[in-house]
């Protein structure tokens, strides 16, 4: 029993880590911008997953790109939109809801990791 607490106390913490690094990371490497959503893909299987196509501008040049990444939000066409690029490469960009999506599995696996590990301290007590 110890090994599983311990083992959901470490998944959790590295899996925190990891999000705290990659919020860290954007925040140092990347710039905002607005952009407006021209079109979208979508993708059915298994869900309905929308991939916006984006345009924006940086340093006077125009950029107009389909995200990697896919949301469950249906932008609607002219919708202005926030972006992060990266410094060195503008064309390498993350949506505002990327950066929201890494904060929420932030916080889940912070809150999963306080339980087990509290709860680890209630075994252990339990067993003395």
């Amino acid at each position: 029993m110890r090994l599983f607490f311990s083992s959901i106390v470490f998944f959790s913490f590295m899996v925190s880590f990891s999000c705290v690094f990659t919020l860290y990371k954007i925040t140092t490497e990347y710039y905002t911008v607005q952009a407006a959503v021209i079109d979208y893909q979508i993708k059915k299987s298994p869900a309905h997953s929308y991939f916006p196509k984006v345009k924006y501008s940086v340093e006077g040049r125009v950029y107009t790109i389909l995200s990697k990444s896919s949301s469950n939000t249906k932008y609607s066409i002219g919708e202005p939109v926030t972006l992060y690029y990266f410094k060195d490469d503008p064309s390498t960009f993350f949506l505002a809801y990327d950066i929201d999506r890494q904060w929420f599995i932030l916080g889940v696996f912070f809150c999963v990791f306080m339980v087990f590990h509290y709860g680890s301290f209630l075994y252990n007590a339990a067993i003395k």
